[in-house]
């Protein structure tokens, strides 16, 4: 016998879709993570809620619209921010994992600014805020980029003899 044949057991997961056992595809992606245009879409989706509560603030300040859209960023917004620094997961663990941690930073900064006798919401909103808006903006950025970026293929630069360069 050839110790060099391999075997490959092609399993149907829950959906009844075909695929290797630990649940990835051939390309090594999960089958069932959120797909890229998903992830492209909440991303533009909670950087524009972000605009319209600016918006809103400035604008109106007392409108009814107010309330529904800051509940919006802060219970979605700084925990998203984490998941895109992350592997992507399947949507329901995506979604229950942003509230989780966006909720989990709420916390944390209200009471860091109660303990420090400095509690206003404008503080705290700027501290979730920025660092929240401005890893979803890079996050879209980035994900814009490797999208016009065209096909490419890994190249190893560690014990590189220089011959995957030369063509």
């Amino acid at each position: 016998m050839d110790s060099a044949a391999t075997i490959e057991i092609n399993m149907l997961d829950r959906a009844g879709r075909r695929g290797r056992p630990d649940g990835d595809d051939a390309d090594g992606r999960r089958a069932d993570t959120l797909p890229e245009r998903a992830r492209v879409a909440v991303d533009a989706v909670l950087l524009a809620a972000v605009a319209v509560l600016a918006v809103v603030v400035l604008l109106a300040p007392h409108s009814p619209v107010r309330p529904a859209v800051a509940f919006t960023c802060l219970a979605l917004l700084p925990g998203w921010a984490v998941l895109t620094r992350l592997a992507p997961l399947d949507a329901a663990t995506t979604v229950g994992l942003a509230i989780a941690f966006s909720l989990a930073a709420d916390l944390l900064v209200a009471v860091a600014l109660v303990f420090a006798g400095a509690w206003h919401p404008l503080p705290a909103a700027l501290l979730l805020g920025v660092p929240s808006v401005g890893l979803v903006g890079h996050d879209l950025y980035r994900r814009g980029a490797q999208r016009g970026a065209g096909p490419t293929r890994p190249v190893s630069v560690l014990g590189s003899t220089g011959k995957d360069s030369a063509r």
